[in-house]
């Protein structure tokens, strides 16, 4: 079984909050219609009760939102739990990030976009503004590819995932400005969720301090390296953006 490190940012109110909606709301509606939990989950009132556990297993689906509750990596929680595969946990978090940025979750959920950074885990860092910017930016980029007759870059949830945990730490001074750890996210990416890859180049944009998508973007097209990730042939992509306590924005972009 392929285990690869799936390191998540320390953001205890963020997961708890999606695993809520994820257990209370998404799970009863996969009960009547069809939904992606066929291979991830089983509820079952002869499993524990019907809690929510990893298919094939007798593992709590909590279990694992408790494992990046605490900051660990999913590997950690493979090798405490080997039943579960890792393409479960990727399917599974796919899903949570889903909930966990819709517009309910987010309007029921003010906390969660507060302008002000409470000091408490990670979640802060994310905000409605820094997730408009998310938006902005990847609208500009792939208007700038149209406009050289490229195609349109394709929205992936694990590069945005891997974008935003990438945001965050450089936010939150784990990492510092750059592309520290970025051959691990590739791998990731490439073996976790695209095991046959999709046939473009790898890269990533990674900037500080700009305040609107439009500078973030025009800045990027002004450095050769960054210019060739948005102009080359990636097919899919994820933006991440995070706001330190300081106020600044760090942004990541992901093509593969």
């Amino acid at each position: 079984m392929l285990r690869t490190p799936f390191l998540f940012p320390r953001s205890s109110e963020l997961w708890r909050i999606s695993l809520r909606f994820f257990l209370a709301d998404a799970i009863p509606k996969a009960q009547h219609r069809a939904m992606d939990f066929g291979n991830i989950l089983t509820i079952d009132v002869a499993i524990l009760n019907g809690t929510p556990v990893f298919k094939g297993t007798r593992v709590p689906v909590r279990a694992l939102f408790n494992v990046l509750d605490s900051g660990e990596s999913t590997e950690e929680f493979l090798t405490e739990f080997p039943d579960v595969s890792n393409e479960q946990i990727l399917q599974l978090l796919r899903i949570a990030r889903r909930l966990v940025t819709s517009k309910k979750v987010l309007t029921e959920n003010p906390e969660l976009v507060s302008d002000q950074t409470t000091g408490s885990g990670d979640a802060g860092l994310v905000t409605s503004q820094t997730q408009q910017l998310e938006r902005d930016i990847f609208a500009l980029v792939n208007e700038h590819r149209t406009t050289l007759q490229l195609p349109a870059f394709l929205p992936d949830d694990v590069c945005t995932i891997e974008a935003q945990a990438h945001s965050i730490n450089m936010a939150a001074g784990r990492t510092p400005l750059g592309h520290e750890g970025f051959e691990e996210r590739i791998a990731r990416i490439a073996a976790g969720a695209h095991p046959g890859g999709v046939g473009g180049q790898a890269g990533e944009n990674t900037a500080a301090g700009q305040t609107t998508a439009d500078a973030v973007v025009q800045g990027w097209l002004s450095q050769a390296d960054f210019k060739r990730n948005i102009e080359g042939n990636s097919r899919i992509s994820g933006v991440g953006v995070a706001r330190s306590t300081a106020g600044t924005n760090f942004f990541t972009q992901i093509y593969f």
